[in-house]
C-alpha cells in the first residue's frame, strides 16, 4: 500500500508487511518517542497563539496545505515551505466509536488537539481561512474545538514534527518584511534612530555650509577694506611727493632775493 504525496519526495511510503497485524502496522507508522533532534526537545515549549496557521504564515512563511492522509498531518516541506494538515476531524471522531480500535485513542486526541491549536476559533483564523478558502474544503469542518494552553511534551506521536516547526518558529526570520512583523517596537527604533541621525547630519551641514559662506563673505569684506586702505595709502603718498616737489623752487627763489637784497645794501 503505497500512501505517499508524490509532490513531497521527503514522505516516505507506507508498506504494509503482511506478517505483521493491523496494530503492528499502526504501530509501526506512527512511532512514539523523540526521534527528530533537536535542541527544543532538551526544554518544554508552550504552543501558543504564535503557532497557529495564521502566525505561522505571517512570521515565517509556512503555507497550510491540507491532505487526506493521516501520516502526512504535520509533515514539513522546508524546500517548498508548506505544511500538510489532516484536517478530518469527524473522521478521526469517528474512529473513536469503532470497536475494532484501528487507532490509538491518544492519537487521535494528539491530532485533534493539534487541529485547534493551528486553526482556532479567532478573527485572525477567519480571516485567514476565508482569503485562502480553507472552509468547506476535503471535509474541513472548522472551527476546531480550542485545546487551551498544551506544551509540547504533552504529545507522544506528533511531538517530533511539532518540534520541528517550533524550531523554525523560534529560528531567525528570513526576510525583511518577517523581521519587521516579528520586532516592529525593534524596527521602529532602529530606522527612528536612523531618520534622526540623518536630520541631524543634514541639519549640521547646512549649518557648516552656512558658516563657510558667511566666513566668505566676511572674507571677501576684509579683502576689499585691505584694497581701499592700500588704495587710499598709495594715493597719500602720491599727494605728499607731488607737495614735496612743488615746494622746493619756492625756497629757491626765496634764498636768491635775499641774497640780492643783501647785495643791494653794501653798495
Amino acid at each position: 500500500m503505497d500512501i505517499r504525496a508524490q509532490q513531497f519526495g521527503g514522505v516516505a511510503d507506507v508498506q504494509w508487511n503482511e506478517n505483521s497485524s493491523l496494530s503492528e502496522f499502526i504501530d509501526h507508522n506512527f512511532p512514539r518517542g523523540k526521534k527528530w533532534s533537536s535542541t527544543v526537545h532538551s526544554r518544554d515549549v508552550w504552543l501558543d497563539e504564535r503557532f497557529t496557521a495564521p502566525s505561522l504564515f505571517r512570521r515565517r512563511g509556512i503555507k497550510t496545505q491540507f491532505t487526506d492522509k493521516l501520516t502526512h498531518h504535520l509533515f514539513f516541506d522546508r524546500k517548498a515551505r508548506i505544511l500538510m494538515i489532516y484536517p478530518l476531524r469527524h473522521y478521526l471522531s469517528l474512529h473513536r466509536t469503532c470497536k475494532a480500535g484501528i487507532f490509538p485513542e491518544k492519537l487521535i486526541d494528539e491530532t485533534i488537539k493539534s487541529l485547534g491549536i493551528l486553526f482556532p476559533e479567532d478573527p485572525d483564523t477567519d480571516i485567514f481561512m476565508r482569503k485562502f478558502q480553507f472552509s468547506g474544503r476535503l471535509g474541513f469542518d472548522y472551527p476546531f474545538p480550542l485545546p487551551g494552553s498544551i506544551r509540547l511534551s504533552e504529545f507522544d506521536y506528533w511531538q517530533d514534527r511539532l518540534a520541528e516547526i517550533c524550531s523554525i518558529l523560534e529560528g531567525p526570520p528570513t526576510t525583511w518584511r518577517q523581521t519587521f512583523r516579528e520586532d516592529l517596537p525593534g524596527w521602529f527604533s532602529f530606522w527612528g534612530a536612523a531618520v534622526a541621525i540623518t536630520v541631524m547630519t543634514f541639519v549640521f551641514g547646512c549649518t557648516s555650509i552656512g558658516l563657510a559662506s558667511r566666513s566668505l563673505l566676511i572674507a571677501e569684506q576684509n579683502l576689499k577694506l585691505a584694497q581701499e586702505g592700500l588704495a587710499l595709502a598709495r594715493d597719500a603718498a602720491k599727494s605728499a611727493a607731488n607737495t614735496a616737489t612743488s615746494c622746493v623752487p619756492t625756497v629757491f627763489q626765496v634764498s636768491t632775493t635775499t641774497a640780492i637784497v643783501k647785495l643791494v645794501k653794501q653798495f
